[in-house]
């Protein structure tokens, strides 16, 4: 009889574990009600913060690391995972709103970080519709249910949930500053230069002092 090594089966064992270890739920969400904030053109997507450690201003470098397009799967910085993008930009008696209709999400497709349930959510939006250095970019989240089912959480296995935090204009109670002033929006930064690159620079300045120093020895 032929025996199989239990190492390698138990390794496949514990794999197929871990793809089946994460989630499906259904999530739909409505935010805002104001067009200053919101201005037509606003380009939005959703963000799971994995690593539990908040989310974090954009810098270019950041939109660099494989998010350049902000695609669902792609990250922001270490841990902020994108979940969703190009969220609809809808308008309710001109106050603009951003919205997600039902959609079924299943974490193990989204193989960059481990996105589970009770992990915070997000929204970062940019005003122009560009992520380029020095656009601007708001973001919002809150603990507050408001008037969905739950707050701005990863929804646990197998619910429906929704996410309705909206301004008067669209029966809630945030206030348009409240989405505007809330951090980490702002600009998208343009990085500092790392020490490497600074070293490169003055290593290649070095020849070019030379000759000057020469030159003006020989005048």
């Amino acid at each position: 009889m032929r025996r199989f090594p239990l190492v390698p089966l138990f390794a496949a064992c514990f794999a197929t574990a871990q793809i089946a270890s994460g989630i499906t739920f259904t999530l739909n969400m409505t935010m805002g009600g104001d067009s200053t904030v919101f201005p037509t053109g606003s380009y939005g997507i959703l963000v799971a913060d994995t690593g539990g450690d908040g989310f974090q201003a954009l810098t270019s470098s950041q939109l660099l690391q494989g998010a350049t397009t902000l695609s669902p799967n792609s990250l922001l910085g270490s841990n902020d995972l994108i979940v969703f993008s190009n969220l609809s930009l809808l308008s309710s008696g001109g106050n603009n709103y951003f919205e997600l209709g039902a959609t079924n999400f299943d974490t193990n497709l989204f193989t960059s970080a481990n996105w589970a349930a009770g992990n915070q959510l997000g929204v970062f939006w940019f005003q122009s519709g560009s992520s380029n250095a020095g656009d601007s970019f708001g973001f919002f989240r809150s603990d507050s249910v408001a008037n969905g089912t739950i707050s701005f959480v990863t929804p646990s296995a197998g619910s429906t949930s929704s996410i309705v935090n909206t301004t008067a204009a669209l029966g809630g109670t945030t206030t348009p500053q409240q989405y505007s002033a809330q951090p980490p929006g702002g600009v998208i930064a343009v990085p500092e230069p790392s020490a490497t690159a600074l070293i490169v620079i003055g290593i290649a300045a070095v020849p070019i002092v030379r000759r000057v120093f020469r030159r003006r020895r020989v005048a």
